[in-house]
């Protein structure tokens, strides 16, 4: 059974083989299951953790090997980092988990009706305009079971329907709730989510893939910053602040290796937003689910939401000591 599978020894077993005496894993479920692994080593300056969560226990079971396989690759760069001394400007290759998040940010929270009416004018693009020069594709889908944010209908009874927010690079479509239905053809998306008042919210974000490989992203970056780790982000208006933990050095279009590799961090990203997705320059062929425990807030009220993405290769943008 799933709940016997979730507290099994074996689990933990698994993941102390995986991560060695410092790792840990908590779960609990069901509606919905989830699992939190931690790695507690004391050559850290603070623990690591990786969440997932999803409406059925396979679907986190599935994700174990790659949540470990972060942490492991999170260990060797904060053992190696160092902090960043002053803004620096540079290409960049964003992991998937970080570039969905980075999407949602700019993308999702922009396409929300109510956020569309108090700030899209300030984009400098509206519905039909360009994001990006790439052919980039963005849908949000309710009904993409069993990951966080997916449901059969939102807060307000409505039916949750898929809406492209982004078809071929342009500006396609808006996410609605009853209040705002006039922005989307009079009749609700289905996104009116959370506490009074039920406002419009991005539920399962997905970027589609494109046709690079990991090796084909780097080397269009040639020289610059695989960015790594996503901590937090944050709409605010017109503009966007992501937070990661570290930055790998990228020199000849390969990560540098691990005895010579300039590692940074902790680090941010601030800038507009439609300036920062117009920097994409390619677009990963590997979709990577991110389904976090933790929820995305607006106005001090939680849903909970997922971004399936593949990584993104920037050809410019600045980061910055986070302090």
């Amino acid at each position: 059974m799933a709940e016997d599978a979730a507290a099994s020894p074996q689990l933990a077993q698994r993941v102390r083989d995986g991560l060695g005496e410092h790792g840990t894993v908590r779960t609990a479920g069901p509606d919905p299951w989830s699992m939190v692994l931690t790695v507690e080593d004391p050559d850290l300056v603070e623990p690591l953790e990786w969440t997932f969560a999803a409406y059925t226990w396979d679907a986190v079971e599935s994700a174990l090997e790659r949540g470990m396989a972060r942490l492991r690759r999170d260990r060797q760069a904060v053992l190696r980092r160092r902090p960043l001394t002053a803004r620096t400007r540079g290409a960049a290759v964003v992991c998937a988990e970080s570039a969905g998040v980075l999407m949602h940010e700019c993308v999702a929270h922009s396409s929300e009706a109510d956020n569309f009416v108090s700030y899209g004018s300030r984009l400098g693009i509206t519905l039909g305009g360009l994001w990006s020069r790439l052919p980039l594709d963005v849908v949000d889908d309710p009904s993409l079971f069993p990951w966080m944010g997916s449901y059969g209908r939102d807060d307000e009874e409505t039916v949750g329907r898929p809406v492209e927010l982004v078809r071929g690079g342009r500006w396609a479509g808006l996410l609605s709730n009853r209040s705002t239905a006039a922005l989307t053809g009079d009749v609700s998306t289905g996104h009116g989510r959370g506490s009074p008042p039920r406002t419009p919210r991005g539920s399962v974000l997905t970027v589609g893939a494109g046709s690079l490989s990991e090796v084909e992203l780097l080397g269009l970056v040639g020289d610059g910053w695989l960015l790594g780790t996503p901590t937090a982000g944050f709409s605010v208006g017109e503009f966007v602040e992501l937070r990661y933990s570290w930055a790998w050095s990228i020199r000849h279009g390969a990560m540098e290796p691990r005895a010579e590799a300039g590692v940074v961090g902790p680090l941010l990203v601030r800038a507009k937003k439609v300036s920062l997705v117009r920097q994409i320059i390619g677009i990963g062929s590997e979709q990577v689910v991110n389904s976090p425990l933790y929820p995305c807030v607006k106005d001090g009220v939680e849903v909970a939401c997922t971004f399936i993405s593949p990584a993104l290769a920037l050809r410019d943008l600045v980061i910055e000591p986070a302090s």
